[in-house]
């Protein structure tokens, strides 16, 4: 089986004779400007304590993850979206 890493490293050489170049330039100016900031370093890890945060919840009132923790553990998944 091959690594995350691996696997990341065909798609980045896929995408270029998928993606239009103006498209690759933007997405390479962006990655370009998180490496520069250490987005990678200053992110929850795995293990880490989540920071408290307040998000609307399906029916738009806001909840804290305070209100979940009280009563048992959460799970946290972020979903970027099915474009």
């Amino acid at each position: 089986m091959k690594s995350l890493k691996e696997q990341i490293a065909e798609l980045n050489e896929e995408k270029v004779g998928q993606i239009p170049k103006d498209i690759l330039d933007t997405m390479q100016t962006v990655t370009a400007g998180l490496k520069a900031i250490n987005l990678e370093e200053n992110s929850v890890k795995t293990g880490d304590r989540a920071p408290e945060f307040t998000l609307p919840d399906h029916t738009g009132v806001p909840r804290s993850l305070a209100d979940y923790l009280h009563d048992k553990p959460v799970v946290v998944s972020f979903y970027r979206g099915g474009w």
